[in-house]
């Protein structure tokens, strides 16, 4: 008779000590982040080239209709402030991006640096040119980021 009254005592104990596990397992640190596996560099990878309007230069992309009209590093401070502009009027504020994946009919763009991303999902508009329809600002790894301070060190990065 032995074997009942073990049962019993797994069904008693298991729920509580299964819970006490899950507990433990969410109490880690949130900070704490894997390293890199094997051959991996954390190493931000290098900008990739993109098929631009022809007209994407400083002095030209000014005569277009359009062109940076309005569009200044103090006006661009949230990333809502970049939906609308088109591809060339982002690489004239960005530079190149680092990432680029084609979705079609989207493209996204991603410029980086150590602190944040600024994700840009472009779709073709009416007027045949590429346009962001919406940005996005996020942290690298579990850390929050400020959209305008990133904004700013983007912006920033390319200027400098």
């Amino acid at each position: 008779m032995p074997i009942p009254i073990v049962r019993l005592m797994f069904r008693l104990v298991s729920p509580p000590l299964a819970v006490a596990v899950l507990l433990a397992a969410c109490a880690g640190d949130p900070t704490i982040e894997a390293p890199p596996a094997e051959g991996v560099h954390a190493s931000a990878p290098s900008p990739v080239p993109v098929d631009l309007p022809e007209d994407v230069s400083l002095g030209l992309l000014a005569e277009r209709p359009g062109g940076l009209a309005g569009f200044t590093v103090d006006t661009v401070s949230a990333p809502t402030d970049l939906v609308g502009m088109d591809s060339g009027q982002i690489a004239l504020l960005f530079g190149e991006p680092r990432f680029v994946r084609s979705d079609p009919p989207a493209r996204i763009w991603q410029f980086g640096n150590e602190r944040c991303l600024l994700d840009l999902f472009l779709y073709p508009g009416r007027d045949g040119l590429e346009r962001v329809d919406h940005a996005e600002v996020r942290g690298r790894g579990v850390f929050a980021a400020d959209p305008a301070a990133c904004l700013a060190r983007l912006l920033a990065k390319k200027a400098g």
